[in-house]
Parts: structure tokens; sequence; C-alpha cells
């Protein structure tokens, strides 16, 4: 157990060190994916918002947000079973029993 705690730690720390922002430029190549797709189908994106310095992928809510596609985020429940609920850019957010970000 000691081992996966000095793992995890070391990875943290790693994050912390080269932790960076993602351009919007970045996404172009999936934002026409989406708007190729959009046309025929309605599109839900599953995304994850950022914490412990994961990528930030922020900016991608915001370019999704004018395309009025639905995007949903992962929230885990005391069973460990993962539910996907809706979230808007800049939807209030609230720390759930694991100390993750949820809507």
């Amino acid at each position: 157990m000691q081992e996966k705690i000095a793992i995890r730690k070391k990875a943290f720390n790693n994050r912390k060190k080269q932790y960076f922002e993602i351009t919007s430029q970045f996404f172009h190549p999936l934002l026409v994916l989406l708007k190729k797709k959009k046309q025929n189908s309605k599109n839900i994106l599953s995304l994850y918002y950022p914490s412990n310095y994961e990528v930030n992928v922020l900016s991608l809510f915001k370019l999704i947000k004018k395309m009025k596609i639905k995007t949903v985020l992962p929230v885990t429940k005391l069973n460990n079973q993962m539910n996907f609920v809706e979230w808007k850019y800049l939807d209030p957010l609230k720390v759930n029993q694991f100390g993750m970000l949820e809507p």
C-alpha cells in the first residue's frame, strides 16, 4: 500500500512541475469533427474538470459552449459507480466525498 501512495505522490509532483494549459488551437481537429457530426445527430461530449494539476482543458469547454453541444462530467458514487451529469461551462461545482469536483 505504501508503494501505491508513493507512486501517486510522485505522479502528482510530476504533474505539478509540468503543468500547462492547452490552447484552443489544439482542439481544432476535434471541433471540425463535431461540426460535421452535429448536422447528423444530437451530440453529447463527456469531459473532465481538471484538478490537482491535470491537463487544463477548460478552453475546450468555452469552445463547445458556442457550438451548443451538450457536455457531461463524470460523477462517482459511493458504490464506485460512475454517472455522467450535464454541466455547462461556469456552472457551479461542488466537492464530493472523494475530493473531486462535480456538478
